[in-house]
């Protein structure tokens, strides 16, 4: 059979604010994951004809997806979702539908776990396919060709004689290193890029999934934390070395579980020769000065930590599982060698009670001497401990996401959590922590000094405009 997996135009993304257009698409253009583990993991089960299209990353309009369908006429598509991008999403299926009326249509992605039944009260989609979808995605393949039922495909969501059925079963895959490597060979590997880490042709490996952590403001919807072994991510490394790759994101949720983890992939780096520069996601407290000398070696330049509030008793409110001393420490080490930090931070939590709040949390952020700040509007989703709470002290509705998934509509602007400040003054706020950041004069010569080649310079400068001018 011949499949298609889409990544959907962002067109019309769900938005917190309109009042500054700082968004995921100005620090980096990431391929689309999930889809290329899908289509590797196909590939080898059935050797089906596969195609992975991501309209992002080759900057189609529907106009060209359509020409796209056309020129691919598929038995079976597989496009994957956010909840923040279902315009699109429905919008892509739809003409899917159009172009090719006798393919089946099949929905996954995060979003499909917190909206089955509104997703599927749009009759352009088949199926939805619950958790990682490896295995259920080619069981269903299976018997769509042999044409037998599809119950029994775990975490299946389908329609049978009126009726919606759903497979409760929602897969997680156990073994890791059964996985094939991600098929970059289906994507175009130039078109990615990042303002992470250094100029270059930038490769995202996730050596882990899931993440066991409860921060109240994250949906977590994978607990069940699982790794590849260190063999596999070097094995996966070098093979992306050969056809040329030379940077490397690992954006696992949790690439540092444990320090000496990390301090093993960074041998097996040195181990193997290659010269490879990298950036990470971690947390703060799974750090040790050992660790960073060996990935700084390895060819470690960057980390990205997740921060979110600038107190102890907001990280505690939060669950986060951290204390500011522990950002500090971890930024200082990381510069003994060489290493880069970029921080994340969320403003208009529940511990944000006034402007003051928001503005004591950019001086926090200044104060740990990290590289790189990036501040977000509190956003919530269903799944998370702070959307409930949210929805008990009345500061959001329950159905919103819910309304908005049944009858979507272009540029939806998600409810705030705006008990102690307004949309108006929190995007205020957004640009103003920016501002103060990066506008700061002796931080904008230091950046300039470590600037080591033209490719870089433009690249931080196009972000650094955006960041200024706004």
């Amino acid at each position: 059979m011949r499949v298609l997996l889409i990544n959907p135009p962002d067109m019309h993304t769900a938005v917190i604010s309109k009042g500054w257009d700082f968004e995921i698409g100005n620090i980096g253009l990431f391929p689309p994951f999930g889809l290329i583990c899908l289509a590797s993991f196909i590939r080898r089960k059935r050797g089906d004809e596969i195609k992975v299209l991501d309209c992002i990353a080759e900057r189609l309009t529907y106009r060209g997806l359509e020409s796209a369908l056309k020129a691919f006429p598929a038995d079976v598509v597989g496009i994957t979702s956010s909840t923040y991008t279902f315009f699109d999403v429905l919008q892509t299926a739809r003409l899917t539908r159009r172009v090719l009326p006798q393919a089946r249509i099949c929905l996954g992605g995060p979003h499909v776990r917190l909206f089955p039944e509104e997703t599927m009260s749009h009759p352009e989609f088949d199926y939805l396919l619950l958790g990682e979808a490896e295995e259920s995605m080619v069981n269903l393949l299976e018997r769509i060709e042999k044409g037998f039922h599809p119950e029994g495909v775990e975490g299946l969501v389908f329609r049978d004689k009126g009726s919606l059925f759903k497979n409760d079963i929602v897969p997680i895959i156990r073994d890791l290193d059964a996985l094939p490597f991600p098929a970059y060979d289906l994507v175009p590997g130039k078109a990615y890029r990042s303002t992470f880490g250094k100029p270059g042709r930038m490769a995202c490996i996730a050596t882990s999934r899931g993440c066991p952590y409860r921060c109240t403001y994250c949906q977590g919807l994978v607990k069940n934390f699982r790794i590849h072994s260190v063999e596999y991510v070097l094995e996966m490394m070098l093979s992306l070395y050969e056809e040329g790759y030379r940077s490397f994101y690992f954006f696992d949720d949790l690439f540092n579980i444990r320090a000496e983890r990390v301090q093993e992939i960074a041998e097996a780096i040195l181990s193997s020769g290659m010269k490879v520069n990298w950036v990470f996601r971690g947390r703060v407290s799974n750090v040790s000065r050992e660790m960073f000398s060996r990935a700084a070696r390895a060819g470690c330049c960057q980390i990205l930590v997740g921060v979110e509030d600038y107190t102890d008793e907001g990280l505690k409110a939060i669950k986060k599982g951290i204390t500011m001393q522990q950002v500090h420490q971890c930024v200082a080490w990381a510069h003994e060698f060489g290493i880069e930090v970029s921080t994340n931070w969320i403003i208009g939590l529940p511990s944000h009670r006034s402007a003051g709040d928001v503005k004591g949390l950019v001086r926090a952020a200044i104060d740990t001497h990290a590289d790189y700040a990036q501040f977000t509007i509190l956003q919530l989703l269903p799944g998370c401990e702070m959307f409930d709470e949210a929805v008990w002290d009345g500061v959001i509705h329950r159905e919103a996401w819910s309304h908005f998934v049944s009858n979507p509509v272009p540029d939806y602007r998600m409810e705030p959590y705006d008990k102690h400040l307004s949309i108006e003054e929190l995007t205020r706020l957004y640009r103003e922590c920016h501002s103060r950041f990066y506008r700061r004069p002796a931080y904008i010569v230091r950046r300039l000094i470590k600037v080591r080649s033209r490719e870089e310079f433009v690249q931080k400068m196009k972000v650094g405009w955006k960041v200024v001018m706004g």
